[in-house]
């Protein structure tokens, strides 16, 4: 699970990935934070696999923890959604679906590349799309750059090694 989280000694929005049981909540200094340094536990991050592999990321929470998502006082149970907004007071986070595209060994079993239609082999290195609804692999190294060939994938999505959505730097939380 991937999240945003506003950096005070950076000034900006720093990418966080957490890991399925993480904790959400405060730190000794009542910062809201992801992972295991969390003093007051608002909600546990947790994600389940649906039978055809899909990722489905949910919230636990306390029902009177005093944090919104999206403007809301959440429910016990909350399945996040891309670009949730998390908020404990004036201090906030916001989930992402995305992936950042990563350099990797293919593993997999016989499939081409959808940009110069040759095979996969075992070991070849590629890029997989990070949008979840496409998921397409690609041929990644020196003598073939087939992921970054074109600005896009075949769905649309960017083929810059980044996120393709971050907040917005003037939606940045003020310091106390």
């Amino acid at each position: 699970m991937n999240f945003f989280q506003y950096d005070f000694g950076d000034e900006g929005w720093g990418f966080v990935h957490v890991t399925n049981g993480c904790w959400f909540g405060l730190d000794s200094n009542q910062q809201l934070i992801l992972g295991s340094s969390v003093v007051t536990k608002l909600a546990r991050l947790m994600s389940i696999q649906e039978p055809g592999g899909k990722i489905v990321p949910f919230i636990i929470s306390k029902p009177d923890a005093g944090w919104v998502i999206n403007g809301l006082v959440p429910f016990t149970l909350h399945v996040l959604q891309n670009k949730d907004e998390l908020r404990y007071r004036d201090q906030w986070l916001y989930f992402t679906s995305e992936d950042v595209p990563s350099l990797m060994n293919y593993n997999g079993g016989e499939r081409k590349c959808p940009r110069c239609k040759d095979r996969l082999h075992k070991d070849d290195l590629v890029v997989q799309c990070p949008n979840p609804k496409c998921r397409l692999i690609y041929h990644e190294s020196d003598d073939r750059k087939c992921w970054s060939y074109d600005s896009t994938c075949t769905c649309g999505h960017s083929t810059k090694m980044e996120l393709s959505w971050k907040p917005d730097p003037n939606d940045a939380p003020k310091r106390k």
